[in-house]
């Protein structure tokens, strides 16, 4: 049975080690004891103090080779897991274990700082507006679609305002579709030119009653009705007071039949 030891642990040179290596050494995932020289000293290994902000480590050459060497052996097992499986003695499965930790240590923290990155630059992209816990009920059920050619620069100001108001209601669906694809070459560098979280729909024929593009199509999935906007200037306070009409609509026509049922059936 393999115990954790708090005695240092020495791993070769080009080993991958567990943790974050931060500019003062401090990391809770490094293993064992951790001396690290004084920031900020000659030969230190951290960054550089020199400039405005703070500069690329020292070692930057270093570490790129030590990437390179990563990629070459991506997709590849670890050295502990072969000399386990040739040699399956106790030492050699702790060491493959003691690796399977730190590997699963490092990609903890990156996920975990990948969401508190992604949910702060989120945030602070997206303009202050009206509360969209108080519309959420409306955007439910919602898809919008910016129909429009790849890089029309008239679709430019829709596809931003589009960006904002997804960021803001979550349960909106929404997306861009092209009236006709790129390029076999260009695909892959207009999609990345679609900014997050919007995503790029399959492309379709457009049907003989659409309008001319580019144009936002609003789509109320749960009571089937639909509205088009020209996108063209479209800001996002007009996309939202659009969903919030379009759902109104649909609420109100419901609400009628019933009302009129209840006034029949009064003496």
């Amino acid at each position: 049975m393999f115990v954790a030891s708090s005695l240092p642990v020495f791993a070769a040179p080009d080993s991958l080690q567990a943790g974050a290596r931060l500019a003062d050494c401090a990391s809770a995932l490094r293993i064992g004891p951790v001396h690290c020289a004084p920031f900020g000293a000659a030969d230190a290994p951290g960054y550089a103090t020199t400039g405005p902000e703070r500069a690329l480590p020292a070692g930057a050459a270093a570490f790129e080779a030590q990437v390179d060497d990563y990629l070459q052996q991506y997709g590849k097992p670890p050295r502990e897991a072969v000399r386990a499986l040739l040699d399956p003695s106790d030492i050699n499965i702790e060491r493959y274990l003691l690796k399977q930790q730190q590997m699963l240590a490092v990609v903890a923290y990156v996920a975990e700082r990948m969401g508190r990155l992604q949910s702060t630059l989120a945030l602070a992209q997206t303009p202050v507006g009206p509360d969209p816990a108080r519309d959420l009920p409306s955007f439910m059920q919602m898809r919008l679609t910016l129909v429009t050619q790849p890089d029309d620069p008239r679709a430019g100001a829709a596809l931003q305002a589009l960006r904002e108001l997804a960021l803001q209601q979550a349960s909106v669906q929404a997306g861009v579709q092209w009236v006709q694809p790129p390029e076999a070459a260009e695909l892959r560098a207009a999609i990345a030119r679609v900014p997050v979280p919007l995503v790029v729909y399959a492309t379709a024929a457009g049907g003989a009653a659409d309008p001319e593009p580019p144009f936002v199509r609003i789509e109320d999935l749960r009571n089937g009705r639909t509205m088009e906007l020209d996108a063209q200037g479209l800001g996002r306070d007009r996309l939202r007071a659009a969903v919030l009409a379009l759902r109104r609509a649909a609420t109100t026509a419901l609400a009628a039949p019933a009302a009129d049922s209840a006034t029949g059936a009064q003496p």
